[in-house]
């Protein structure tokens, strides 16, 4: 599933950067139509209720997680970038994580105590005024009326966001940037390590230390790392190869690995760390260094300077989720989840859930087939498909491309003439649309189908004559 992730990246990248840095509340959060105040609910249970999902006993409110999702929806707006189904369901998932780290960062203010000051809320005031043209507090409680949003309503949840704000800026004041950080900045090094993954309850403690203390005093007895690895390493995609990372640059491991990982010589072993997965114990097997003709450390560390606050407050929030479970209850963002952490059985039952929900809708059917396809559960893959096309025969308007584009490049080279119906049907459905167009000539392309990429792109330069009837 990492390699759709990797697949869409280059669509979603900015909308990515651009909601990670509202997430870690260096933005606003002035989305009125969709600002409710998170107080409300008269007890946690009742929270508890009405979430989304839950980190231990701490509930996320479902109308933080619809704020996030109309802000990333009214970036799209303006794109009119087409989204299939895929893309929306990862933009949700982002929504989701935006209103997952904005709680923990929240909580964690609580938690502190941090207090706002009335000169805070004042100077803030005045900018909401500036930002949406209102002269005074009476011309925001007009506006607020008409949204039905009470305005003691919006002060709370004005003073929420100033107290996540502060928390986090606490969080990034703290960090220092010496010129080692930018040397590393140009550095890559090769690494293997050992992992024991975190206790689940306070009671599993001493017997994760105990496991710890067991590595290291098989490797101090001379135990080869990677015979040590196999043996005792719990990361269940490198334990087999020896514990076997590969090469990491800077800024591409969790900040506490990376600080280790990059500070130990080549060939040398680290003392045990812990991260938010649990504890490593570290051996660099090579290094790189790379440093561009004229750079100037000092200049570079600003940038440097940044990136590393808002890694530490992202490592904050890692360390807390890792404290407590997380439950998601709704089913297309635990579908999601459960893709990205390989739990396909998971991912399966929550399709499943949505099936059931929507039973007319065959975008469900098409992420399982999806599903099925990764596991390489042909004869599921294949049914789940048929439902889809089934489902979008009988109602049109619920029919989208990808759909016909996977199912094509599920039946393969040995079934041409059904695959190349498939992806006419594709095509007919994006003809009268320029970008959508342009999206379904760029997936021919990479599917190694030109001459339907360049019927495509001529569908789209007859859309963009003069004579053309596009809206």
């Amino acid at each position: 599933m990492l390699t759709f992730f990797r697949e869409k990246a280059k669509i979603i990248g900015w909308i990515i950067v651009s909601f990670f840095l509202i997430s870690v509340a260096v933005g606003g959060l002035f989305a009125l139509r969709n600002f409710s105040s998170f107080k409300g609910q008269s007890n946690n249970q009742e929270a508890l209720r009405d979430s989304i999902a839950q980190y231990g006993n701490t509930p996320i409110s479902a109308e933080r997680y619809r704020t996030f999702l109309e802000q990333i929806n009214a970036q799209l707006r303006q794109t009119k970038a087409e989204i299939d189904p895929e893309i929306a369901e990862m933009l949700s998932y982002t929504a989701f994580n935006q209103a997952l780290n904005y709680t923990v960062l929240l909580e964690g203010a609580k938690a502190q105590n941090v207090k706002v000051t009335s000169k805070e809320m004042e100077q803030a005031m005045d900018g909401i005024y500036r930002d949406y043209d209102l002269k005074d507090k009476k011309a925001l409680k007009e506006m607020l009326k008409k949204l039905n949003y009470p305005y003691d309503a919006f002060v709370d949840s004005l003073e929420e966001e100033l107290m996540t704000q502060k928390f986090a800026g606490g969080l990034r004041a703290g960090v220092r940037v010496s010129d080692k950080d930018v040397f590393n900045k140009f550095t890559k090094v090769e690494v293997q390590h050992i992992l024991i993954a975190l206790a689940k309850s306070p009671k599993e403690e001493s017997a994760v230390q105990a496991s710890v203390n067991r590595v290291v005093q098989a490797l101090k007895q001379g135990m080869p790392f990677e015979e040590a690895a196999k043996k005792y390493s719990q990361d269940s995609q490198t334990s087999q190869k020896g514990g076997h990372i590969g090469w990491i640059s800077y800024g591409q491991s969790a900040l506490e690995f990376e600080q280790v990982a990059f500070a130990i010589e080549k060939g040398e072993t680290s003392q045990p760390i812990r991260t938010a997965a649990g504890t490593h114990i570290i051996k660099v097997l090579n290094r790189q260094v790379n440093i561009p003709t004229g750079t100037d450390i000092q200049k570079e560390k600003p940038k440097v300077l940044e990136e590393k606050q808002n890694r530490v407050v992202q490592e904050y929030i890692q360390m807390t989720l890792a404290k407590a479970p997380l439950v998601i209850h709704n089913s297309i963002l635990k579908a999601y989840h459960a893709k990205m952490t390989g739990d396909i059985n998971g991912a399966v039952g929550a399709y499943q859930a949505q099936i059931s929900a929507n039973p007319s809708d065959p975008v469900p059917h098409y992420l399982l087939a999806k599903v099925y396809v990764a596991a390489k559960n042909s004869e599921s893959a294949k049914n789940e498909f048929e439902k889809a096309l089934l489902k979008a025969e009988v109602s049109p308007s619920t029919d989208f491309p990808s759909l016909h584009v996977a199912f094509g490049q599920f039946l393969g080279a040995s079934q041409r003439e059904t695959q190349l119906k498939e992806y006419e049907k594709a095509l007919a459905l994006s003809e009268i649309r320029a970008t959508a167009l342009k999206k379904i000539a760029d997936t021919f392309t990479q599917i190694k189908e030109p001459s339907l990429a360049q019927k495509a792109l001529a569908k789209l330069s007859q859309l963009k004559t003069p004579t053309s009837n596009q809206k």
